[in-house]
């Protein structure tokens, strides 16, 4: 349920590889969990939902995130914060529907690609903004994908190489893409898109 360990300050280790009946992590379930340095979700293969906050704030997280395909949604702030995180996997998430408004915001130490997933139709304001060491990510397979929110992966300055858009998408809101190091975006799929808002792609410096 939400906040059931908020705050426990002597937690270091969560392993869910036997938890096979979850479905949910509430709202706020483990926030502010200061010593928490390892999470294993993959194995929980019933797990639908990662609450709002849920991991918010749990600076010392420094193990790999890899995802149960079971996953539909992830909530705001779900993993806010947590700057220790070196990499975060959606290779599996073939369910996921929806990463909400600054879901994985300041993972300052997030590396390497962000690979998105078909069914993945919405990615939220500031959801990844400030994410410094990614350095790339594929939303052309995301076939369902329909908007790409504000800031969403504002300040993610490694971030470079291009960006192909699905059909599917019809919005990429402001600022979405400010203050990245991106070398082209390709649109020529992208027969669906309606909006590409103010700034959307400002400060990339090194854009064809």
């Amino acid at each position: 349920d939400g906040y059931a360990f908020n705050k426990c300050s002597d937690l270091e280790k969560l392993d869910f590889s036997h938890a096979t009946a979850l479905v949910t992590i509430g709202n706020s379930s483990f926030k502010d969990c200061t010593e928490l340095s390892s999470i294993n979700l993959e194995k929980a293969t019933s797990l639908t939902a990662i609450g709002n906050q849920a991991f918010n704030g749990d600076k010392a997280i420094a193990t790999d995130l890899r995802f149960p395909n079971s996953l539909v949604s992830i909530g705001f702030n779900a993993f806010d914060g947590c700057s220790s995180i070196p990499s975060v996997s959606f290779d599996n998430t073939v369910n996921l529907k929806t990463i909400g408004n600054y879901a994985f915001r300041n993972c300052e130490k997030m590396a390497g690609s962000l690979d998105f997933q078909a069914a993945l139709t919405s990615i939220g304001q500031y959801a990844f903004q400030g994410c410094k060491a990614l350095t790339s990510i594929t939303v052309d397979y995301a076939t369902s994908l329909q908007s790409i929110g504000s800031t969403a992966f504002g300040s993610c300055t490694s971030l470079t190489g291009t960006l192909n858009f699905p059909a599917s998408l019809t919005t990429i809101d402001t600022s979405a893409f400010n203050n990245c190091n991106l070398t082209k975006v390709d649109f020529s799929q992208a027969t669906g898109l309606k909006e590409i808002k103010a700034s959307c792609f400002k400060d990339n410096s090194n854009m064809e």
